[in-house]
């Protein structure tokens, strides 16, 4: 499967899911967070602002969890700033 068609099928899973749906978006973050890396967070952090404020922070928390240099990226400091309210 090439990138773009992943990129796609990633973009409309998650612009698909409500907020009905806890479990899926549950697995989302987490799978989102699992492919995080320095070099791929920019792109993360796109999809994951797709989903509610407590299922970015359980991305982001699990994705420096596996990585901790993702703590030391512009994306992360960005996205930190951006979401303050709900990591403080």
């Amino acid at each position: 499967m090439s990138k773009k068609l992943k990129r796609a099928c990633v973009t409309r899973i998650v612009t698909s899911l409500t907020e009905e749906n806890a479990a899926a978006q549950y697995a989302v973050a987490s799978a989102l967070a699992r492919c995080a890396s320095d070099a791929s967070l920019d792109r993360i952090c796109l999809y994951a602002n797709c989903l509610p404020t407590e299922f970015r922070v359980l991305c982001e928390h699990d994705a420096t969890l596996r990585s901790p240099a993702i703590r030391s990226t512009a994306g992360y400091v960005k996205w930190a700033v951006a979401n303050h309210h709900a990591i403080a």
